[in-house]
């Protein structure tokens, strides 16, 4: 079964559609300090967002690691994964490539489609569409380790990567957990559920710093550091994660700074407003779904809403300072 049909994909960052409303209501900022336009009106427009980067309709793409890459991917493929020296890109009907510097290292077909993926040396760590994970090894053409999961339909579009973390391999899951995989035993060391609903409950952020782990559904974040798991529910639309500090976005328009241990730092709520894609590069951006840029220091201080070219109907990617609207270009400042 291709990917396609086992995604029900929501844009950047899962932007639901609510349907028999007589009103809507819309985030209305107080002041707009400016008007932003485009620095540049690309030629080609987004076609895929993937957790870690863009794939565009003429086989561009732009990842987290790397920014925009000098070679564009095979048609039908997608961006999932960026080591810095090469990337991982797939289809939907199970053929994957690992490419580099515009040159097929390695291709093979599975039987499902790959929508999640990481690399290291020989090792590829790949999360299947029907929640099969697969740790294989590129040099022997051998699945090292294979599991079928419970199968789930209903998806959001932001499935995180696996992690390669000294000897373990951490696999997000389609159905809210993270497994856990000593890489040499070849056996699961710990099974964590963050969450357990039945729709849209794939892990859509997975970060590791200094053995330090993040994780979040759509309805859970979960901190595990060396001692002790923490969690905190919510209606969670985005993360980022500094190191230092976990910052939560809501879609009720709440913004959390909070510490490793989940504990509310600081709170700023933006009411009415439909997060659709966050960066932080110095300062924090956020885009709204109705068509502006909201720019906060790291304490969550509020210094200017700008109005962007349009709302936004189209697929967003941010990260650093750029952001992609469709086929237009902003380099944030």
């Amino acid at each position: 079964m291709s990917f396609s049909k086992l995604l029900i994909p929501l844009i950047a960052l899962g932007v639901v559609a609510f349907t028999g409303c007589t009103s809507k209501s819309y985030y209305e900022p107080q002041k707009v300090s400016s008007t932003i336009k485009f620095d540049e009106v690309l030629k080609t427009s987004i076609n895929d967002v993937a957790r870690d980067g863009v794939t565009f309709s003429d086989g561009s793409v732009v990842t987290k690691v790397r920014g925009l890459l000098s070679y564009k991917i095979p048609k039908g493929y997608r961006f999932l994964y960026d080591s810095g020296r090469s990337i991982i890109v797939a289809d939907e009907v199970g053929d994957l490539q690992i490419i580099s510097r515009g040159k097929t290292l390695f291709k093979k077909r599975f039987d499902t489609a790959v929508v999640g993926a990481a690399k290291r040396a020989n090792l590829l760590a790949l999360i299947f569409g029907n929640n099969k994970i697969v740790l294989y090894d590129i040099s022997r053409d051998k699945v090292l380790y294979k599991e079928e999961l419970e199968p789930t339909f209903a998806l959001d579009s932001r499935v995180a990567n696996p992690l390669f973390v000294n000897d373990l391999v951490i696999f997000p899951t389609l159905d809210g957990r993270l497994l856990v995989l000593d890489r040499n035993r070849r056996v699961v060391l710990r099974d964590i559920a963050i969450s357990d609903k039945e729709l849209f409950n794939n892990v859509i952020y997975l970060q590791e710093f200094h053995n330090d782990i993040v994780a979040a559904t759509a309805y859970k974040v979960i901190s595990i550091t060396p001692h002790s798991i923490y969690t905190k529910r919510g209606d969670i639309k985005d993360i980022l994660y500094t190191g230092a500090y976990i910052y939560i976005f809501e879609k009720n328009g709440k913004i959390t700074k909070a510490d490793t241990k989940l504990q509310t730092i600081k709170e700023k709520k933006f009411d009415k407003a439909l997060f659709v894609a966050v960066t932080m590069k110095g300062n924090i951006y956020v885009v709204e779904k109705g068509g502006y840029l909201i720019k906060l220091d790291p304490d969550l201080n509020l210094l200017g809403v700008y109005k962007l070219p349009s709302k936004i109907d189209e697929p967003v990617f941010a990260f650093k300072d750029r952001l992609f609207i469709g086929s237009g270009f902003i380099r944030l400042r």
